[in-house]
């Protein structure tokens, strides 16, 4: 495994490049650029009067739909309205907001040196990042944490992988295979702590995008313990999502918390699907557990249900209702990829129509005749009794 030790520079060149953003006029008014992350892509996260509007930039694809294309990038929204939770669609002010940032964009990329170098070699490749900040906020109240960036579990089929890959393009590092890299966040400890004494006390998501929090790495370096400790000693409560057993060494700290969430992605009830769309990762056997062992020490537990692969709707809810609070059900993505996975190994159910629909409808009814909350709001407190 190859090591290598490095300061961040990908943030700092993306809050330069987006500057005359900041200059007198450079934005619609009522408008503020409120944060740029770079761990996935690049995003920028507006507040607006009554919204908080992100605009994502990934590298330029014309297999992937998007709201406009500039030369370099495919270029996204999303929005949250404090008024109207269930808006997704943008008005007319953040089209105007849109359409400067992307004007933004095509005027400055060509500024970029961008290469395309790739490397299939077999060898893990770990960068130690010094890194200048750690909580990207997302709500009042409410930040997002990645300890590392790449995810050795590498299940073949995540969608956060391109973004991965969008990162290293723009940092001019060779393109390698999903699992075989990951950046670990050497100073995330420090940097928190600093954040922390200047941020409100609130909930910090920890959660497997572009990461996961437990990865195998997380025994070496301890990062995410390092986190959980200072959210500790400063008042903020953990909410993780995981895929790793690891969290089971943290119950100690994690049931100190008044209030801490630790979810298991458990996407079947079948280990056998399971082995064949995500063979890097633990058995739905051990996450079982897992959830067992946190709910027993009085931690707060949940499940997410995506993608949702070939299951036994009755069999999984008796399986997950016992150990959990609250689940999350999502529709598939990245069809392409499973649709190859689950042919080949003869399920392909989840692709036909009308399977998810009847699937969901089916696995709610029955999570909430036992009291398991289904889909909570889109609000990391439901997690918490």
């Amino acid at each position: 495994m190859a090591i290598e030790r490095v300061r961040e520079t990908l943030r700092p060149q993306f809050v330069a490049f987006f500057e005359p953003l900041k200059a007198e006029g450079g934005m619609p008014p009522g408008w503020l650029l409120y944060d740029i992350e770079t761990d996935q892509g690049v995003s920028l996260v507006f507040q607006g009067a009554h919204s908080t509007f992100t605009i994502e930039l990934e590298r330029s694809d014309p297999a992937r739909a998007c709201l406009a294309r500039t030369e370099q990038f495919n270029v996204y929204y999303s929005v949250v309205d404090r008024l109207d939770a269930a808006r997704r669609t943008y008005d007319v002010d953040e089209r105007k907001l849109f359409e400067t940032v992307v004007a933004c964009v095509r005027a400055r990329e060509g500024e970029l040196v961008l290469t395309d170098a790739v490397d299939w070699s077999a060898r893990v490749r770990v960068r130690e990042v010094e890194v200048s900040r750690m909580l990207a906020p997302e709500s009042p109240r409410v930040y997002y944490m990645n300890a590392y960036v790449g995810c050795m579990i590498g299940c073949p089929f995540c969608y956060a992988s391109h973004r991965g890959d969008t990162s290293r393009w723009l940092e001019g590092l060779p393109k390698s295979r999903w699992g075989q890299w990951a950046d670990v966040k050497i100073n995330a400890a420090e940097v928190l702590r600093r954040e922390c004494d200047a941020l409100e006390p609130g909930i910090v998501r920890m959660s497997p995008i572009i990461t996961d929090p437990y990865q195998p790495i997380e025994r070496k370096y301890q990062i995410t313990r390092q986190a959980l400790e200072v959210f500790l000693e400063k008042g903020f409560s953990p909410a993780i999502l995981t895929r790793g057993s690891l969290v089971a060494r943290d119950i100690d700290l994690l049931a100190r918390f008044p209030k801490a969430a630790v979810g298991f992605s458990v996407p079947t009830d079948d280990d056998r699907i399971r082995a064949a769309v995500e063979p890097g990762a633990e058995s739905i056997e051990v996450r079982l557990d897992t959830l067992r062992q946190l709910r027993d020490a009085g931690i707060s537990t949940y499940a997410m249900l995506q993608p949702m692969l070939p299951l036994d709707p009755d069999r999984y809810v008796e399986l997950l209702a016992p150990l959990v609070h609250a689940i999350d059900i999502r529709p598939l993505c990245e069809v392409p990829r499973l649709s190859e996975i689950l042919t080949q190994i003869g399920r392909p159910g989840p692709l036909e129509p009308g399977w998810e629909e009847a699937t969901y409808a089916t696995i709610r009814a029955a999570f909430e005749a036992r009291g398991v909350l289904v889909n909570p709001p889109n609000e990391p407190w439901a997690y918490f009794r």
